[in-house]
């Protein structure tokens, strides 16, 4: 039979849930809801739930780098071939 090694926290590459919760300092639900929509990358081994380190790490990335920017439209202006809008006078019954 083998020798259990202890590992120190730090060298640690799987977390619990938990444990992934408490290094963002969000909640256990929290870490959940981030797991079950892919924000955060979660491996199974049996039933047991795990994040891998290094999956916190690049979360906390992908928040600090800003999303790309995108060129919005302006708005649609009215020529002059199109009819104007009708006037609705709502003051009167």
């Amino acid at each position: 039979m083998g020798h259990l090694v202890e590992v120190e926290e730090r060298e640690r590459l799987l977390l619990t849930i938990v444990e992934a919760a408490a290094m963002l300092g969000v909640g256990r639900t929290k870490a959940h809801e981030l797991t079950a929509g892919d924000e955060l990358q979660v491996v199974h081994i049996g039933r047991a739930a795990r994040v891998p380190l290094v999956a916190v790490h690049r979360y906390v990335e992908a928040l600090l780098s800003p999303p790309p920017r995108t060129m919005r439209r302006a708005p649609r202006r009215r020529d002059a071939s199109q009819p104007p809008l009708p006037f609705i006078d709502l003051t009167k019954d």
